[in-house]
């Protein structure tokens, strides 16, 4: 697209889809898939120490009282300049660019083994480490806004319910309180104190479950409202969160040390701390655009004659003629012509040198034409029922003619448990020998069987155990898992001390496999679970409980992950 602007609109309003498949599907060419397999081999050591260096610069910045800079595209591109050696021609990391950088990339040379070497950061994977670079600048902002709230109605509930802070008085009042109730005015503080429009008196009403409280406790939680919205940038939405992340890390560090400090008396062993995002130990993917096609076919060994050089107005006549290029060296859009209807590819694709996750779009509507169900879907009159969507299309659906009605509720112990509403069952309800409804149930044990995620961790745990010194250094390493900053400076220096022995282990090419045999395994899994909601009738009318639980509430998280994919793909066998 023309400009930025346009694509950033454009992003917003498309509708993406994701199909994963086997490498060599992808990419037949052995020219082209050597340089992505060396590209994946090159940007993972660079991603994974870049978060490191990440991690130890924000944590000296909050440490020292000084003020960070935003945490952009920019800073990540420093962040990986940084940690690795240039080579065949790519720009070196200047010192006197970013001085606050280069004092912590000194901290992070001295935790780094004396001998060993930088990765080298050639120039033909620019491309793949500035895809690398937006990636890490989404998920910090992911991760800033799903901890923020989270962390704040903690830290507050910490000065409600402990006994050892002062005000006595206060803190008997709310120490008495049963937990729900602790936790709902740990929510109504935290919207007063994040957005200056709300009042407690104002908000009180709504909570049916609070009473007015003692002067003493009105007083000190009017006083923590106070202290919120003095210290943090309000008010505090989703949109300003995402705007700007790096301002809300100041106060993240101060509810860190406040816990810190009280975790003893309040929740020993608080798993509170990382601030950015880090990496795991295994092979990254990375994402590939036209723009990195195009540099690594530039720098292949069989380079084709008609290929356009690396100015911007060649780029610019590449990116073009994208599709060309694309068929000629994969099989990508081959794929999505074969088995998408509606669906273009993107001109995207995520690999790890093992797997491909190719990117679709919905074709945009053409006019005179019928309208995808999506898109209908989209212009729905508001005034009008809406129509059950589904892949059958957007459609009025009478249930009381419906074959099958399966009610889903998930938890966090059992995945779903589920009862089947059929006709017989309702025409007899009655009677006096009503037929009974069907139950349905899926355990996480039983999932976590069936998707080979026990067979993973064996397997792994095999591999470890022939693995002497690996399995030495990672049984050393001290927890990322904690509310103190030494203990988390500690853990950031350890990795980088050991991260040539323990990467040697986890990017190996067996450890990729493994991951997706794990993902094949999973989908079998997936299939069969859904096949049992709708016993292969694509006319079964599912309703699918909120599942309005916290992600860091009690049981098992691996629960909340099977159920979204589980609504994925409940959405393409049925009526949903």
């Amino acid at each position: 697209m023309a400009t930025q602007a346009a694509r950033q609109a454009h992003n917003k309003t498309a509708i993406r889809r994701t199909v994963k498949v086997g490498f060599k599907k992808v990419f037949p060419n052995p020219n082209i898939a050597g340089m992505v397999q060396r590209a994946v081999k090159l940007a993972t050591p660079i991603v994974q120490q870049a978060h490191l260096l990440a991690n130890l610069h924000v944590l000296r910045m909050c440490e020292a009282g000084l003020q960070l800079p935003p945490l952009d595209i920019t800073f990540w591109n420093r962040c990986m300049c940084a940690v690795s050696e240039a080579t065949e021609g790519s720009a070196d990391y200047d010192p006197a660019v970013d001085p606050a950088l280069t004092a912590s990339l000194a901290f992070y040379d001295t935790s780094v083994p004396i001998n060993s070497a930088r990765p080298q950061r050639p120039a033909f994977i620019k491309s793949v480490i500035s895809e690398a670079n937006k990636l890490a600048v989404t998920n910090f902002k992911n991760h800033v806004a799903v901890n923020f709230f989270s962390r704040t109605k903690l830290w507050i509930e910490l000065h409600l319910s402990n006994t050892q802070l002062p005000q006595p008085q206060a803190i008997q009042y709310f120490s008495g309180l049963p937990r729900r109730q602790l936790q709902s005015w740990s929510s109504l503080i935290t919207r007063c104190g994040t957005n200056p429009q709300h009042t407690i008196a104002g908000l009180l009403p709504i909570y049916t479950s609070l009473a007015a409280p003692s002067p003493a406790a009105w007083t000190h939680a009017q006083a923590l409202v106070t202290h919120l919205q003095a210290r943090i940038p309000v008010p505090a939405t989703s949109d300003s969160i995402n705007a700007n992340p790096h301002l809300y890390l100041p106060w993240m560090w101060e509810m860190l040390q406040d816990i810190e400090f009280w975790a003893a008396a309040y929740e020993p062993g608080s798993k509170l701390f990382s601030m950015v995002p880090q990496c795991g130990n295994q092979t990254r993917f990375i994402t590939m655009t036209s723009t990195c096609l195009h540099r690594l076919l530039h720098f292949s060994p069989q380079r084709p004659n008609s290929l356009p050089n690396l100015s911007h107005g060649n780029s610019t006549a590449f990116i073009a003629h994208q599709d060309i290029w694309w068929l000629a060296h994969t099989r990508c859009m081959a794929f999505a012509q074969r088995h998408r209807q509606h669906w273009n590819f993107g001109y995207h694709v995520s690999t790890d040198g093992v797997s491909v996750s190719i990117g679709f779009e919905l074709e945009a509507p053409v006019p005179g034409q019928p309208l995808h169900p999506y898109r209908l879907a989209q212009l729905a009159p508001s005034g009008q029922p809406q129509p059950v969507q589904g892949v059958l299309g957007p459609f009025l659906h009478n249930l009381q003619s419906a074959p099958r009605i399966v009610g889903i509720d998930p938890g966090r112990i059992n995945i779903y448990t589920a009862v089947v509403h059929t006709p017989q069952a309702a025409q007899t309800l009655q009677q006096p020998s009503p037929v009974k409804y069907q139950t349905l149930k899926c355990t996480a044990a039983s999932f976590r069987e069936q998707s080979g995620a026990n067979a993973r961790t064996a397997k792994v745990a095999k591999w470890l155990k022939t693995d002497r010194p690996v399995s030495q250094a990672i049984k050393g390493m001290p927890s990322a898992h904690t509310s103190s900053s030494q203990a988390f400076s500690h853990h950031c220096s350890y990795r980088l001390q050991h991260s040539h022995l323990i990467a040697s282990h986890f990017t190996s090419r067996r450890y990729k496999t493994l991951r997706w045999e794990t993902y094949n395994r999973k989908q079998r899994a997936l299939a069969m679970l859904c096949n049992s909601v709708t016993a292969g009738n694509k006319d079964t009318v599912v309703a699918f409980g909120n599942a309005g639980f916290a992600h860091n509430s009690r049981g098992l998280c691996c629960c909340v992950q099977t159920q979204h994919c589980q609504r994925q793909q409940l959405c393409l066998c049925c009526l949903l």
